[in-house]
């Protein structure tokens, strides 16, 4: 039993929804651009190929202010991983839950789990080997 999940594995109205905007809703501004530009606003690599193409257009400054807006410019390595394994529990207890007519239970399930939960880990820690070579690239010209 967990408190205030209902244990019917239904969809539970404004708490479902709202559970989706917390997902999905962040990235709108990454789908807006990369849909008028006629991209693919995949879930994984939305952010990375918003940035690719700013920089295309000459935009790469607006970069900085997009993150902002999604709450994730400055982040460190454990502001980052907290989440995700808060993120890692939610997971596993609903994979356990969900009814099949759900919209997204193939990708939330044990099938899906190494792509949504594995692919995300493995993509933030790339994401930040290359944010810590950058930092250390900027220290390095400062000195």
């Amino acid at each position: 039993q967990h408190s205030g999940i209902p244990q019917t594995g239904r969809r539970v109205g404004p708490v479902s929804r709202s559970g989706h905007m917390l997902v999905f809703g962040r990235a709108g501004p990454c789908h807006i651009l990369l849909t008028a530009a006629l991209q693919n606003p995949t879930v994984r690599r939305r952010s990375l190929e918003t940035r690719t193409l700013l920089d295309g257009y000459g935009h790469l400054d607006l970069y900085e202010g997009l993150l902002k807006s999604q709450g994730s410019a400055g982040m460190g390595k454990l502001r980052v991983e907290y989440p995700l394994d808060a993120f890692t529990e939610i997971f596993d207890f609903v994979k356990e839950i969900i009814t099949p007519s759900h919209r997204f239970a193939s990708d939330i399930s044990e099938v899906g789990r190494p792509i949504s939960i594995g692919g995300s880990r493995e993509f933030l820690h790339r994401v930040w080997d290359v944010v810590e070579a950058i930092m250390d690239a900027n220290a390095e010209i400062e000195e």
